[in-house]
């Protein structure tokens, strides 16, 4: 468990600052409130993802925000990339 703590500490998008979107800001508060070890914008902005520890969490959080956002999915990640479950 330590390295899904490291990574989530480590979490970095210099794109992010640069957006400056309060909604983005408002995402990843939430899903730290949720469960989530930690938030980020991915890339130039085309979505934000939560790291948690546990499914429910992860779970949880992706049916309050299905009611809010047209997608919204939980992946499990792989070595070489994710699935989509």
């Amino acid at each position: 468990m330590q390295d899904i703590e490291k990574i989530s500490s480590l979490l970095s998008n210099a794109l992010e600052y640069a957006a400056d979107c309060d909604e983005i800001t408002r995402i990843k508060e939430e899903m730290i409130e949720m469960g989530a070890m930690g938030a980020l914008m991915s890339g130039s902005g085309s979505a934000v993802y939560g790291i948690f520890e546990k499914k429910k969490y992860a779970a949880k959080c992706a049916e309050v925000f299905s009611q809010k956002y047209d997608f919204v999915e939980i992946c499990t990640p792989h070595y070489a990339g994710v699935d989509i479950i």
